[in-house]
């Protein structure tokens, strides 16, 4: 079957519904109601607010245009209706609990299990729970949370599965830990990256007038050309930004200081602990050796622990939040937006030519989170260097991108070593190298590889991870 002929059996056979109640226990988010599925099925979600620019697949766009509007509705009038039932909830992993698996399994399916109207039509088959978990990286087959009685959180499900004597189609969950991409379990879970999307449906002018200004973030009109002329006058290079705090988003800042880069760099930075450079001596100890084994005599002083310097690290805390955009200014801005769930204003990246992309949790290895912070970039042509888990260009490339090797020297090296600080290192020793250009070198680059940054971002245009998610719910529940 074709992708349009499974959407359109899709909306043939189901309705959609989620349930309209927050589920919480001790100040744990456990799930919410969600429209992550549903919003698929609706042509105006792939519109690009305040542009007459879509993503995704126009034919499929015009052929849900063109089918009688399906809304979402409520699981009762869903029952009332002769089709079946996807009833939706946003997951959350809770590790705020010492007992995490436990918690999901007994505060939400236990209590969603437990109405008559939700097991009995999972049992007979018209109903099917589809849970999204895609704003991190979780990993099914681990656990960090010794006191839970579950080995993982697969375990818990097919616990979940057996004692409510549910077929294992009847629940399918949305994962973003590629690395899973291939794991296969009975447990229903789809791998993918769930938050390729977002860059489309999470920018600022999505909240409409704010403040007094309404602020259109995204320029339909912006070519590669005009990145490219951007280049060529841009004060700026290095665009860092950190919406979350981490030690190792701490160093980094520390070092675009050390290195005197601050200058020629846009930086956000809110959350910085000083404590985070200087009292990692560890740290500095592994990348100094790293540097004296590979011969990179300039690094090696630099990580030297004993060179830290504290006065600029205070100097760097005193002197934080670091802003990057004018728009968070804006007085009372973060007062209505909790800073890590903020959309990003887009404005960062017309004024700077490639950013460095510390991914979520870099130094959990059973993890490949490939999440906005990379694809943002990509929308405004950034070549995009990273900090993150081990074979993330790896599945990068693996998705039908492109790789930036071009301009970083080091990238397939941090990519294949298990080492994150050694992986820092050789980042460091990229930005150094491009930061150190002249403007025509760096110009002269990033205009012969201009193909990879056009490819890369028209790939995200068409985002198929949305027919992959789709492709494989419709295969294992059909």
């Amino acid at each position: 079957m074709t992708y349009i002929e499974k959407v359109k059996s899709i909306l043939d056979n189901y309705n959609f519904c989620t349930y309209q109640k927050d589920i919480m226990f001790n100040d744990i988010n456990v799930a919410n109601p969600s429209t992550y599925f549903w919003r698929l099925f609706t042509p105006k979600f792939y519109h690009i607010p305040d542009t007459n620019i879509t993503f995704h697949d126009k034919e499929l766009i015009d052929f849900l245009s063109n089918y009688e509007y399906k809304d979402e509705l409520s699981i009762k009038t869903c029952l009332e209706r002769d089709k079946k039932i996807i009833l939706q909830m946003d997951l959350h992993p809770c590790v705020q609990s010492e007992t995490p698996f436990e918690t999901i399994k007994n505060k939400f399916f236990d209590y969603m299990l437990g109405k008559n109207e939700i097991i009995e039509n999972m049992q007979s088959g018209k109903m099917i729970m589809f849970l999204y978990q895609g704003w991190e990286a979780e990993n099914y087959t681990i656990s960090h949370w010794p006191k839970d009685k579950y080995k993982t959180f697969l375990h818990m499900v097919e616990d979940v599965i057996q004692q409510y004597n549910l077929s294992y189609n009847s629940i399918v969950i949305v994962n973003s830990n590629v690395q899973l991409y291939e794991h296969k379990s009975k447990v229903n879970v789809i791998y993918d990256n769930a938050m390729e999307m977002n860059s489309f449906s999470r920018g600022i002018s999505t909240y409409g007038s704010e403040f007094g200004i309404k602020i259109k973030d995204f320029d339909e009109t912006f070519t590669i050309d005009d990145y490219l002329e951007n280049v060529k006058h841009n004060k700026k290079r290095l665009l860092r930004l950190s919406r979350t705090p981490h030690q190792l988003r701490d160093k980094m800042l520390y070092y675009i200081y050390k290195l005197g880069l601050q200058d020629k760099s846009i930086v956000e930075h809110r959350y910085f602990g000083a404590e985070n450079v200087y009292g990692d001596d560890r740290f500095f100890r592994e990348a100094e050796q790293y540097c004296l084994k590979n011969n990179f005599k300039e690094l090696a002083n630099l990580f030297k622990y004993n060179n830290v310097d504290k006065k600029l690290l205070l100097s760097i805390e005193e002197n934080t939040p670091l802003v990057a955009s004018p728009y968070e200014r804006k007085e009372g801005y973060h007062k209505i937006h909790e800073h890590p769930n903020s959309p990003i204003p887009f404005d960062v990246y017309e004024k700077s030519s490639f950013s460095w992309v510390s991914t979520s949790l870099p130094d959990q290895s059973d993890k490949i989170f490939i999440n906005q912070s990379t694809f943002n970039p990509i929308l405004h042509y950034h070549p995009v260097l990273w900090h993150g888990q081990k074979h993330t260009t790896k599945w990068f490339k693996d998705f039908g991108y492109k790789s930036y090797e071009w301009l970083f020297e080091n990238e397939t090296k941090a990519d294949n070593t298990d080492s994150i600080v050694e992986r820092f290192v050789l980042n460091i020793q990229d930005i150094m190298n491009v930061m150190n250009m002249n403007d025509d070198e760096l110009y002269n680059k990033i205009k012969d590889n201009k193909e990879t940054l056009q490819h890369n971002r028209d790939l995200l245009f068409e985002c198929k991870s949305i027919e992959r998610i789709i492709t494989k719910f419709y295969e294992t529940t059909i």
